[in-house]
Parts: structure tokens; sequence; C-alpha cells
């Protein structure tokens, strides 16, 4: 795809976001074929909040929307190279801190720049289950 007055930054954040769109759909086609996932009630949709990532990267688990849909699915068994990108992806964000919970990141800057991120999938967001 050719882009007229391309913004280095925006491309930067463009490519940042396919990437994680298309890990989190590697993950969401993985739990889907190992039946990890506790439902497929239509309207299901997953957590892409740097917090829902942080479940997936660092305890395993998949957060699903809205709250009362039930537990996360477990995602333990998920091969190392399916989890290892959002591990990336999250160091990678703004001084994100993997030894510190994701609510007690020593600045906002990892939130701000996963905003920006979001902000350029571009529609492409996988929130609903495969």
């Amino acid at each position: 795809m050719e882009r007229t007055n391309a913004n280095p930054f925006r491309d930067f954040w463009e490519v940042r976001a396919d990437q994680l769109v298309q890990s989190v759909q590697h993950v969401l086609t993985w739990a889907r074929d190992a039946d990890a996932l506790p439902s497929r009630q239509p309207g299901l949709q997953v957590d892409l909040s740097l917090h829902g990532i942080a479940m997936i990267a660092m305890e395993r688990r998949l957060a699903l929307l809205p709250p009362d849909a039930g537990p996360p699915a477990d995602l333990t068994s998920a091969p190392d190279a399916l989890i290892l990108p959002l591990l990336r992806y999250l160091g990678e964000t703004g001084g994100y801190d993997l030894e510190l919970p994701c609510d007690r990141q020593r600045t906002d800057e990892p939130a701000r720049q996963h905003s920006y991120v979001l902000s350029s999938a571009r529609g492409q967001v996988p929130m609903g289950l495969p």
C-alpha cells in the first residue's frame, strides 16, 4: 500500500499495531483450537487494554469482556512462541517494567504509548473471539 504524505511517527505506530494485532490473533487462534476458551457466546470480546495484554503475556490468562463473561481463559499450555511477542511488545512499550504489575508501573508512558498503538490499528483489532 502506497502512502502519500507519510508521517514516520504514524508509520511507527501502525507497524506496532500490526504486530500487536497479529500476535493477539495467533493467541486467539491457539486458544480456540485448544478449546481453552470458556465460552463462545455471541458478543464476547477480548480485553486489549494494556492490562489485558499484560494478563496474556505475564499471567497466561486471556481476559474476556464484558467482565461478567466468566473467568479468564487459561493459556498456561500455550507455546512460548505465542507469548513471547506479547512480552516483547510490553518490554518495548514506553519503559514498561516487566518486574512490576501493570497497575504499578513507574509512569503512565506505557499506557499512553499503548493507546497510540490501539488508535493506529485502524479497525483491525480482533475484539471478537474467533
